[in-house]
């Protein structure tokens, strides 16, 4: 922790930690107590007050920061610094009230207090045995050079008694007690440096009981996302095989009755008027294509062919073509990921999905000429999607303020309609959102009025280094 007890390697950081450390306790001890000393009365003036007790608070967080340091320019392990302080208050006041009531940095006042009195002592042990050092290096050079006139005694005099108080034995005396104490001297720099460590421990370390409350309660919010995150996967699955019912209910099951409807016609006339007969089959053929080709679109809908032959990008180029009206497709996913099994396919799949009803919304609603899809790779830490100028309640599904976000797969979809689009609870938009959510992925929408309109799609890759 401190390197060797009689290892001088850390001796000069040690003694410039211990000579420094009354200068540095004298000027923080005078900077806090005098806003405390302020602070404390001038509470009835409660502004006033306040601010003394704030500017105190903040200067002992810079106080217990600033001996972290010294204590690890001397050689120490580091000390695990406390957690930020709390700063989410929207007013004020509050943010005033919630940092003079921030117990780390109360713990730092205690630390400087404390450190002020043991600084004192440490000094003052350490000039004495610099001073004894000193002493017996200038008497083995001459005896008199330190003396100012004959009244003034070494420490050998003081020690030495009248019978051996000559000056060959105050020269003997005060060459040895220099050498005692230069031997010494990285045993009191290592137990002084040590005791100032076990107070910056106890003072000014990270309160463990607090740190483990915190991060319990960052799982229980994670685990809340969670559970939301399954929640909303199976509400959007419920939707998505109801839409499936209705899709073939309305679709290919009311063709496919048609279809029996007309071949037990067909099979009436097949005697009396073959013709007829014939020509109702072939009007049964042609409809039983168009139910095929229904059914084919359906089945897109759970896994698309081209998905599993050739990877998103060509999925997404398939898609752009049967689209109802011209879309571009950007595709900047790299080599890796733009194939087969290069993305998870529970992601791709949701992003196809979800890129598909964009798509239909920009047809039915934005008003649009055209349309982009653009899709991205993007690796660990870039930033969330904002929603600048967005309207209505757009979930953002991940935390814009985080900077460890993981890498991650971004499909944008834009066009050049009107603008205005607006999430509505249980509704398109709405969906696709939830769509998201239920993958982990977040969804964001900026839609200003005249437009454009971009809705961006972000799915992250927990495997990244597998798979780019």
């Amino acid at each position: 922790m401190l390197g060797g007890v009689w290892s001088w390697r850390h001796v000069p950081g040690r003694l410039g930690y211990l000579l420094g450390g009354l200068p540095w306790a004298v000027v923080t001890f005078s900077v806090l107590i005098s806003l405390l000393s302020a602070g404390i009365p001038l509470l009835i003036l409660t502004p006033l007050g306040m601010a003394c007790l704030w500017a105190l608070v903040i200067c002992a967080r810079a106080v217990g920061a600033g001996e972290r340091a010294r204590l690890r320019w001397a050689g120490t392990t580091p000390i695990e610094a406390p957690a930020p302080a709390p700063s989410g208050s929207p007013t004020l006041w509050r943010r005033a009230w919630q940092a003079i009531l921030d117990v780390d940095a109360w713990r730092a006042v205690a630390h400087n207090v404390v450190n002020f009195i043991v600084s004192m002592v440490s000094f003052s042990l350490v000039a004495v045995w610099l001073a004894v050092i000193a002493q017996g290096v200038s008497t083995w050079l001459d005896t008199h050079w330190i003396r100012l006139s004959a009244d003034i005694n070494t420490l050998g005099d003081l020690l030495l008694p009248a019978s051996m108080r000559s000056a060959m034995g105050v020269h003997i005396a005060d060459t040895a007690l220099a050498v005692i104490a230069l031997v010494t001297l990285p045993v009191l720099t290592f137990a002084l440096v040590w005791m100032h460590r076990l107070l910056g421990g106890a003072l000014l370390s990270a309160n463990k009981s607090r740190e483990l409350t915190r991060r319990i309660s960052e799982l229980n919010r994670r685990v809340g996302k969670l559970a939301d995150a399954h929640s909303a996967s199976a509400d959007a699955e419920g939707e998505a095989l109801r839409r499936l019912e209705r899709n073939v209910h309305d679709g290919p099951q009311q063709q496919l009755l048609r279809m029996q409807m007309g071949l037990d016609t067909a099979k009436r006339h097949l005697a009396d008027d073959p013709q007829r007969a014939a020509a109702m089959l072939d009007e049964l053929r042609d409809r039983s294509q168009d139910t095929l080709e229904e059914l084919r679109d359906l089945s897109r809908g759970l896994v698309h062919p081209l998905l599993v032959e050739r990877g998103l990008g060509a999925a997404l180029e398939s898609l752009a073509e049967r689209a109802t009206l011209p879309v571009r497709v950007t595709n900047h996913l790299p080599e890796q990921l733009d194939r087969p099994q290069g993305i998870e396919q529970t992601s791709a799949q949701g992003l196809l999905l979800a890129t598909s009803e964009l798509l239909a919304n920009v047809a039915k609603h934005a008003q649009a000429s055209s349309a982009e899809i653009m899709v991205d790779a993007l690796p660990a830490g870039s930033p969330q999607a904002t929603n600048p100028g967005a309207q209505g309640p757009c979930p953002t599904l991940t935390d814009p303020a985080r900077t460890d976000q993981p890498p991650a797969v971004q499909v944008r979809v834009r066009d050049n309609g009107v603008g205005g689009a607006v999430v509505v609870p249980g509704h398109g938009l709405d969906g696709v959102a939830r769509r998201m959510q239920g993958l982990g992925g977040s969804f964001t929408l900026a839609s200003p009025a005249g437009g454009p309109t971009t809705i961006t799609l972000r799915i992250p890759l927990t495997d990244w280094s597998n798979r780019a």
